[in-house]
């Protein structure tokens, strides 16, 4: 049976439902603790985690801020909690955003991870976006004398202390998606410009249906 609550491995056990009041979608909190379990088993420090914190003050005597849902930091969390924000940022290893579904996806990405991971001094802090649909890490490169921010799917995320590797997928790297009907919207939304007749969209995406069947009764 599922657990009403939520318990995170972070912050224990928390007052917030699995699942949104429709009783369907789950919560934005559900997604976030599902992005902290996958870095735990990539080796993560449980201990270096620190839950919806601010990056960055600015403005007329730090009024407003940057926050993000979680950071993971180089050292523990109990151990820099206490240190300004520009000491911190210096020990941030890591950067996320997590929604609850992937609706604004686009916009969170160019508003809020890709700035968040700008504001990092260290080149090899990582960015982390996390919902229904997409879950991606993004990181930097140097190209010469220019810096260029680059993409990949979470799967290629390097365990901890260990630097980005080879970014191309493999069979072994694909996963059940967590809400096939929102890709299939996605995919609907995407065909649209190309075929207006709506049955016709259809069409495809059943085929499309039938080959994800096989491919999943191949795996077994």
């Amino acid at each position: 049976m599922e657990a009403q609550l939520l318990h995170c491995p972070i912050r224990g056990p928390l007052q917030v439902p699995q699942r949104a009041k429709d009783g369907l979608r789950y919560t934005e909190e559900k997604r976030r603790i599902d992005a902290i379990r996958f870095l735990l088993h990539r080796d993560y420090p449980r201990t270096h985690f620190g839950v919806e914190r601010t990056l960055l003050r600015f403005g007329h005597a730090g009024r407003n801020s940057f926050r993000v849902d979680f950071s993971v930091y180089r050292q523990p969390w109990a151990v820099i909690r206490k240190r300004p924000i520009e000491d911190r940022l210096r020990d941030t290893r890591l950067v996320a955003e997590i929604k609850r579904d992937n609706t604004d996806a686009n916009q969170a990405i160019e508003t809020q991870v890709k700035p968040a991971l700008g504001f990092l001094p260290d080149l090899s802090a990582l960015g982390v976006y996390w919902d229904d649909v997409e879950q991606r890490f993004f990181y930097r490169s140097l190209e010469g004398n220019r810096t260029e921010l680059r993409e990949a799917p979470i799967t290629k995320i390097p365990r901890w202390s260990e630097t980005v590797g080879s970014t191309q997928l493999t069979y072994r790297d694909l996963d059940d998606s967590r809400n096939l009907s929102a890709v299939f919207d996605n995919l609907e939304d995407s065909l649209h410009p190309y075929i207006a007749d709506k049955s016709k969209r259809y069409s495809v995406l059943f085929q499309l249906g039938d080959y994800v069947r096989e491919c999943r009764r191949f795996r077994r």
